[in-house]
Formats: structure tokens, sequence, C-alpha cells
């Protein structure tokens, strides 16, 4: 199945912009600082976000990245300690090193670093054209792993020449060529940068796009498929709606529920209030105006039953309530019709019924 690729947009700042320095050629090859650790989880996968402080050519730079425990040496940070220990550790990528030492105090970590560059990784990177680095952007590189193989299989999928910061967003979000192959096999490729990125940030997947497949969505392009994400439309989701008796919504319409809070609970329990089997639309007009099932029951608790989806709809745009009908019999007012509520409401002079 081929999809189409283009969509729109969105608006993305991936990281803050890098500060431009002299020729790393200039530079002496290491850098200390501080850096504070502390264990975390992330897609249920224990974590170390790492935050460094330090200054590269006079000027002050914070930062920080988070690596997986299987990348530490030893079991730093690995477990709570019950009271303050020495550690150091060693982070290990191609671009350079970095030596850790310092505390450990329950889940957190806090000392001294000293990074030390690659000269072979620089050397690797120049034959690729990359011959103007600077300090920071090697730094950051060792941050973040950006290796002669990830820009590599980069280059082999089209994505020749990137520009650092545009090879670091890449690394901290996670676009690789793992990535870009899994979504060519569904049909889309030939994405830009900034879109492959929007794509990733999101988790438009090559298993998403085919779980909207299977349930019918066989002609969605990129921009459907990360609307759906950013909203929360899935494969349960639908199912959800299947069961409830919607059994062929738009995808539209799926995202519409999800923006508007529609969920299997809300419908069942309108339906459970007498309004029986609604269609996508009124499920969300019935959202949008706030015609809930405790709304519902109140009418109902004050003898009016049995209105339609459209009748109750009206009641809230106009401010029809419980409320308002307890004050019409407090001032003594006959009991009106439904529509008489209507009517008294908009025009304001219910004491005259």
């Amino acid at each position: 199945m081929k999809h189409k690729s283009s969509f729109s947009v969105f608006a993305l700042s991936a990281i803050a912009s890098l500060v431009s320095f002299a020729p790393l050629a200039a530079l002496q090859q290491s850098i200390e600082g501080r850096w504070e650790g502390e264990r975390s989880r992330w897609n249920s996968r224990a974590r170390i976000q790492i935050n460094l402080r330090t200054h590269i050519d006079g000027e002050r730079v914070r930062s920080g990245f988070s690596v997986s425990v299987d990348e530490i040496d030893g079991d730093v940070l690995a477990q709570r300690t019950e009271n303050r220990v020495p550690i150091r550790f060693e982070l290990l990528r191609e671009a350079g090193i970095f030596t850790f030492e310092g505390e450990q105090d329950g889940r957190e970590a806090w000392g001294d670093f000293t990074w030390t560059g690659n000269a072979d990784f620089l050397r690797q990177m120049s034959r690729r054209g990359y011959d103007d680095l600077t300090q920071h952007e090697h730094f950051s590189m060792t941050m973040f792993d950006v290796s002669t193989e990830f820009l590599d299989g980069m280059d082999r999928r089209g994505y020749d020449d990137l520009t650092v910061q545009e090879m670091l967003s890449f690394r901290i979000h996670g676009v690789d060529a793992e990535y870009v192959d899994e979504l060519a096999e569904e049909g889309f490729d030939d994405i830009s940068i900034d879109n492959l990125l929007s794509l990733r940030i999101h988790g438009v997947s090559g298993e998403y796009a085919r779980e909207m497949d299977e349930l019918g969505f066989d002609d969605l392009d990129l921009d459907d498929l990360l609307r759906g994400r950013i909203h929360g439309v899935s494969r349960e989701h639908a199912a959800d709606m299947a069961r409830l008796g919607l059994s062929h919504p738009t995808f539209d319409g799926l995202i519409r529920m999800r923006i508007h809070g529609v969920s299997a609970e809300f419908a069942t329990e309108l339906a459970d209030a007498g309004l029986g089997r609604l269609s996508v639309g009124e499920l969300v007009e019935m959202s949008i105006h706030g015609v809930t099932p405790s709304y519902v029951r109140s009418m109902e608790e004050l003898g009016y039953t049995d209105l339609s989806a459209n009748r109750l709809r009206e009641f809230r745009i106009h401010g029809v309530d419980a409320d308002f009908v307890r004050e019409l019999e407090r001032h003594g007012t006959r009991r009106l019709s439904a529509s008489g509520l209507v009517r008294a409401k908009v025009r304001g002079n219910w004491w005259r019924q």
C-alpha cells in the first residue's frame, strides 16, 4: 500500500541553538565541570538523567541528557543508597569519553566531570565534510552519541549533509535509520527532516500506521496519522466505539471524539440515561454543549423525561438546567413544556408564563 507522504509542518523547536566557538583544531580536547545525576524511568525503562555545568571558550554552558543504566559501568545509580557513598564511572562514546566522580546519596548523585574528545572521531567527521566543528559541537555530539555509524546510516537513506543541529535533534528524539526504514515499509518515504522529527516526537510509528490500516483507514497520509497520534486515536478507542455500534466512523470522526472527550463510558452512560444509540456527530455535540449523563438525570428528576438529544442540546445552549426550573417553581410558575422552558429562558420573562 502506497501512502502520500507530504503534510503540514508542525511548529517544532528540537533543541536550543548551538553557540558558535572557534574551530576545534585550535582548542584543547578536554573540558571540566560539575555534574548532577538522578535515576528516573522512561517508557518503563530505567534511565539516568545527567545535568552538566561548565565553561567552553569563556561561555557558561548548562546542558543535560539521559542514558540507559546499561550504558554505565557498574551499578552506579542503579539502586538507592542508604548512606552517602563515593562513586566514579565513565560514559564511552565514539565522539569522546565522560569521566564522572563524586558522591551518591539515595537516588541522586553529584560531583566533578571531565570530558575528553576523541581526535580520531574528528578525523572521521572531516572525511565526511565536517571539518570545522567547534569544541561545543564536539562536546554535544558526545553527550547525545552522534556516531559515524549513525551518520552513514542516515546518509544511505537520503539524509546527507545534515547540519550539526539536525543530527543532534535526530539523536535526542530517536530518529535513526531503523525508524526511517520502519516508515518506508508502510509506504512513507522522502520525508523531510522537520517532518521526521514531528512524527517521531508524537509517536507516529510503522506499527501505528499498520493498526490504522487494519481498521480500514488505508488512505491516510502522514498528516492524518500525526493528527491521530496527537489527539490519542488508537486501536482501543476505535474498538470501543465499534462495541457501541459505531462500527464505521470516519478517521476524522474518531479524532473529533477524542478532541471533545467522547469516550465509550460517556456514550454508554448517555444511552443508559434514555438517549439510546447516538451517532458520532450527536455524541460530539452532546459533549461540546455539556449534555452529560448527570445533566440528563437532573432534568428527568424534575419530570422532563424522554427528551431528544436535540432538545437537550437546545436546553444547554440556552442555559436551561435544573436550577432554572427550580427557580421557576419557587416563584410559583406553573410547570412549563420543554419549548416553554426555552422561550422563558430566552425572553427572560418566565414570571409571566
